[in-house]
């Protein structure tokens, strides 16, 4: 099938738009979730007042959401220290309750 060069053209024209949405709702994407990764602000050049948001990229996208894991993990290892610690001193109580029973 041999396709003539106005169909080349127009089927590159449909291609560009395409991705060109495809780049927009990306950006879009990855700034929402700066914003929400707390991404820090930056000046817009070196005499601008004006500061917006820093858009990470998809690998530094990954990389915040390992950290924030990783805090999550300690935190429910943290947790699971504390309730162990605390039957501990439950057991130890109840022991020695045991103790002064039988005394």
């Amino acid at each position: 099938m041999k396709e003539t060069k106005e169909q080349l053209i127009a089927e590159l024209a449909k291609l560009g738009q395409t991705n060109k949405e495809w780049s927009e709702s990306d950006l879009q994407r990855r700034k929402t979730i700066s914003e929400m990764l707390n991404a820090p602000f930056k000046k817009k050049s070196m005499y601008d007042y004006n500061i917006e948001r820093v858009i990470y990229s998809w690998p530094e996208i990954y990389f915040y959401l390992g950290i924030l894991q990783a805090k999550r993990d300690y935190a429910d290892f943290n947790d699971t220290i504390q309730r162990h610690e605390r039957g501990i001193v439950d057991l130890q109580q109840w022991r020695d309750d045991k103790k002064d029973q039988l005394l």
